[in-house]
């Protein structure tokens, strides 16, 4: 009884006004924490790289012209950057540079079977070859009709179930490499 008794004095003591406050502002030490009120007339817009309207012209080849696009591999100079950085760092044994340009990379191109491989490799280098086999599968799946870059993938994931002392699987992989 004398424990319920406590129980509820503590309970009945707790100030609940706390939660109904609102947060206060955060801002920089020094500034003012009341937000400044633009006027409608600063609004910041991004300059555009031509001021003359661009007319739009509808292609009939859309779905074309976007399953094009999909085999390509990125163009994009950022991941040119990031995979010429990485095969640098990988010849040097900056295994842990090479794969984090090369994760950077596919974010940037998620769709590039390349990039996959190249990851595959420097995760096999990293003895990972678990990691390998499996980013070597997702460039293969990328890289429907890239037969060479198949090849090297099919000799990656070889190389990895031999690691993993799969000399079965190996076999099977260095067979599916042959064949293409």
């Amino acid at each position: 009884m004398a424990l319920a008794l406590l129980a509820l004095g503590i309970t009945g003591c707790v100030d609940m006004s706390m939660y109904n406050q609102t947060p206060a502002p955060v801002g920089q030490p020094g500034q003012s924490s009341v937000p400044q009120q633009e006027s409608p007339t600063e609004v910041q817009t991004w300059p555009l790289e031509s001021s003359e309207p661009q007319e739009v012209i509808p292609s009939d080849n859309y779905v074309y012209e976007e399953q094009e696009m999909k085999d390509q591999p990125a163009t994009n100079p950022a991941v040119v950057a990031l995979l010429e950085s990485a095969e640098e760092n990988r010849r040097a044994g900056r295994y842990a540079q090479a794969a984090s340009g090369l994760e950077r990379a596919i974010r940037i191109s998620p769709r590039d079977p390349l990039l996959w491989n190249r990851l595959a490799q420097v995760r096999l280098d990293q003895s990972k070859p678990g990691l390998a086999e499996s980013m070597a599968k997702k460039s293969n799946l990328l890289a429907e009709g890239n037969r060479p870059l198949q090849y090297s993938n099919w000799l990656l994931i070889a190389e990895a179930r031999q690691r993993l002392g799969d000399s079965a699987g190996a076999e099977e992989a260095r067979r599916k490499a042959d064949q293409l």
